[in-house]
């Protein structure tokens, strides 16, 4: 009678534990999909004062064409830097990427076109 109580832990402990895996999976899956709608910036400078929310919508405004700057720039839905300011100084540091996320993929895709084909962003590594 006891091992077959064990053996029906053993067995309800791997279901939970398959169960357990699958949500997991399912929890990923998810996160990243969330993710879809973000556009990672490099390459823009950082000060300690700095408005990173009007800073990337200048950037967008001045690389976009100009029929797309007004809806595609009133989509983004935030930006931050994906680390925080250091205090450091100097031609050397390293500047933390910024994260933008939009309220829609399609306008993260127009996006990322206009700001992929400009010139000035290209040739300064941004």
């Amino acid at each position: 009678m006891r091992q077959n109580g064990e053996n029906d832990l053993k067995k309800e402990n791997t279901e939970f534990k398959s169960k357990c895996g699958q949500m997991e999976q399912k929890v990923k899956e998810t996160d990243h999909y969330s993710r879809r709608p973000n556009l990672h910036l490099y390459g823009v400078p950082e000060r300690a004062d700095e408005n990173i929310i009007a800073k990337v919508k200048d950037i967008c405004r001045a690389s976009l064409p100009e029929g797309e700057r007004s809806v595609v720039v009133a989509a983004i839905d935030v930006v931050h830097r994906l680390g925080r300011h250091r205090g450091r100084s100097g031609e050397n540091q390293t500047q933390w990427p910024a994260i933008m996320r939009c309220i829609s993929r399609t306008a993260r895709d127009m996006m990322w076109k206009g700001l992929k084909k400009n010139d000035h962003l290209t040739a300064n590594h941004l």
